[in-house]
């Protein structure tokens, strides 16, 4: 608890050791203990954890998330990418799951395979706000910047969009002088639809 909260994280480590050992039920304070591990960058001592949430559940939102994290701090990508389709098979629409995988073909090299992950997502959940916005990240993340503003006219008139977030997401580009220069037409283009979307 208080440990972890002043970021010792070996001390921490230590506390939760002590908990799983005498406590029957402490699967709970047995996850926080591999994530722990993982974040004190003891990345085999985590995986040994999430081995154990494997044999014990198989494939959840819970262990498996921090487990693929970790597989690609010890870059194991082909089992991070596995693991990953696995758990899409649970819920194929998952933002944080495709996100997942997009960041584990990144993590391969495979760029493009990881922008199809998102294409298809947005394809597949047109009008999904959230889904807009971190294929937006994506895209300005890897600086493809003509698919970015193909995509942001439709996340400025999305109502599930708040106005915060669009203003946040342009604030970006405001300030990046790389697109000032190369895609200063199409975002002053994409200020004046956020403008007039906001007109009454």
């Amino acid at each position: 608890g208080i440990y972890y909260q002043e970021s010792n994280i070996d001390s921490a480590i230590l506390y939760y050791k002590k908990i799983v050992k005498t406590e029957d039920d402490s699967d709970g304070h047995l996850l926080t203990l591999g994530n722990l591990y993982s974040e004190g960058e003891r990345f085999e001592d985590a995986r040994k954890v999430y081995e154990i949430f494997d044999q014990k559940y198989g494939v959840n939102e819970n262990s498996t998330v921090p487990e693929i994290r970790n597989l690609l701090e010890l870059k194991k990508f082909d089992e991070a990418e596995k693991k990953t389709r696995e758990l899409l098979k649970t819920d194929e629409n998952n933002l944080s799951y495709n996100s997942t995988l997009a960041d584990v073909l990144r993590a391969k090299g495979e760029n493009w395979n990881a922008l199809a992950v998102y294409k298809d997502l947005i394809e597949r959940n047109p009008d999904n706000g959230d889904i807009q916005l971190a294929v937006c990240d994506f895209l300005y993340s890897q600086k493809s910047y003509q698919d970015l503003f193909e995509l942001l006219p439709a996340v400025l008139i999305n109502k599930s969009v708040s106005r915060e977030q669009k203003i946040a997401l342009m604030a970006k580009f405001i300030d990046d002088n790389e697109i000032i220069e190369a895609y200063g037409q199409k975002l002053n283009l994409s200020l004046m639809i956020l403008e007039a979307n906001y007109l009454k």
